[in-house]
């Protein structure tokens, strides 16, 4: 079986959107466990599950590597496009 250069960059693309979609699920999934700060009846901040702000100091990456990866991915189809 024989690729072409369009084959792999196709291929690429694919599996760029493919990882990106699953790291943007994942940060959606921990951000909707995110509840704000509560103060209970004794007065002390408590909180359950992520804090949103502490989520994304944390893992910014995980925000910005879906960004980038779109981005790369957007350049190699406007080459393949460009090659057509």
């Amino acid at each position: 079986m024989k690729f072409g250069i369009k084959t792999i960059i196709i291929g690429a693309v694919l599996v760029l959107l493919v990882v990106s979609v699953v790291i943007q699920g994942y940060v959606m999934y921990q951000i909707s466990n995110a509840e704000k700060y509560k103060v209970d009846n004794a007065g002390k901040v408590i909180t359950a599950g992520v804090e949103a702000q502490t989520f994304w100091v944390t893992n910014r990456l995980l925000f910005v590597g879906p960004t980038v990866g779109n981005l790369i991915g957007m350049v190699l189809l406007g080459i393949l496009y460009v090659m057509a």
